[in-house]
């Protein structure tokens, strides 16, 4: 499973997605990446983040797109548990 965390710098949300979620993901199995918006405006801007944090995972059942941090349900829709 695959799955893209977009954040900008300066987002106390984005920060705690990376310190909190992003370990958990990767404990499972999951292979992250993380783009930065500032990094990447073009593809953030063609993608339609216009929340952040966001999360878009390629799960066996389809596509999740979480906007903002979050919630426990959504991080297991995401790892499946």
């Amino acid at each position: 499973m695959f799955v893209t965390v977009w954040k900008r710098k300066g987002c106390p949300p984005c920060d705690r997605v990376v310190r909190e979620i992003v370990p958990v993901l990767k404990m499972r199995g999951v292979e992250v990446e993380i783009k930065d918006a500032h990094d990447h405006p073009c593809e953030a801007m063609r993608d339609g983040i216009d929340v952040f944090p966001t999360i878009i995972a390629d799960t066996p059942t389809g596509r999740v797109r979480v906007k903002g941090y979050p919630p426990d349900a959504a991080v297991s829709d995401i790892i499946g548990g």
